[in-house]
């Protein structure tokens, strides 16, 4: 990954060309954060707000991952780094991992409830 100024101007970029090529109105917050137990590079963080975050919201955050995606290509960040750059708005992706904790937990309820499984020796290959 680039330098923190570098990575900025990327972001900077990428948000000028979606306000004036799509015409999105979005403001971005871009913060910085040390990935733990690694010394170099940072993590990034942007949030992205505006009247038009819903759009990015829509089919469970489709443009938002896309935007995410391209960002990560502008940074030319090799696959093992893109999960150092992360886009989100209104809380979506909170929002998301607190469903997955709640479907989670549901189902380790209902594994609960059921008792213990019995795998019979028909069950495998």
């Amino acid at each position: 990954m680039t330098d923190r100024t570098d990575a900025d101007e990327v972001l900077s970029s990428l948000l000028g060309l979606l306000k004036n090529c799509a015409g999105l109105d979005l403001t971005a917050e871009i913060q910085h954060s040390e990935v733990c137990g690694e010394s170099s590079p940072e993590a990034i963080q942007v949030e992205l707000a505006g009247s038009d975050t819903p759009l990015l919201l829509n089919r469970d955050g489709e443009l938002l991952h896309a935007i995410e995606h391209i960002a990560s290509a502008m940074l030319r960040l090799a696959p093992e780094e893109r999960d150092r750059i992360s886009f989100d708005a209104a809380g979506f992706h909170a929002e998301r991992l607190r469903e997955i904790h709640r479907l989670a937990e549901d189902a380790l309820v209902k594994v609960a409830d059921a008792g213990a499984i019995h795998i019979s020796s028909d069950d495998g290959p």
